[in-house]
């Protein structure tokens, strides 16, 4: 048996190591490179984090958040879609495909309730990505003021 450290302590402590033991000492393009490299590996850490988190809820039985709202919206059986395209993650990107497609076809077009709870979903989502992918943005964002 192997002892392996989490994915998520390797990747930070080599972002920090990169970022006060190797950018201090370059300069121009090769440090400007090496920031984006800092950045990108922040951006993987956030994702591995949230990833973890959604694994333990399915581990628990429980359903993530973005396939209970994708099938709401769309009207579909939860677990029927996990079933047919064989899992959570499968589902969420098939029912994303539907979702998309629904709106390109204008199922949300009339102002029945449908509207807000797309509008709430879509929201959900961009916070959700910008947690993860520019999290002071997102802090920004709600300092001024909640955009509903």
């Amino acid at each position: 048996m192997r002892d392996h450290p989490e994915t998520t302590l390797m990747l930070e402590s080599a972002r920090r190591t990169l970022l006060e033991q190797i950018v201090p000492h370059l300069e121009g393009d090769p440090r400007a490179s090496a920031l984006m490299v800092v950045r990108a590996m922040a951006v993987a850490l956030r994702r591995t984090e949230t990833d973890a988190r959604d694994f333990d809820r399915v581990d628990q039985g429980k359903h993530l958040d973005e396939l209970t709202e994708l099938a709401a919206l769309l009207g579909t059986e939860l677990k029927e879609a996990q079933r047919v395209h064989g899992g959570t993650r499968a589902a969420i990107c098939h029912l994303g495909r539907d979702l998309s497609a629904a709106i390109r076809r204008g199922d949300f077009d009339k102002d029945d309730g449908k509207q807000e709870a797309l509008r709430n979903f879509l929201m959900s989502i961009t916070r959700q990505k910008l947690s993860e992918s520019n999290p002071k943005v997102l802090e920004q964002i709600e300092q001024e003021g909640n955009p509903s």
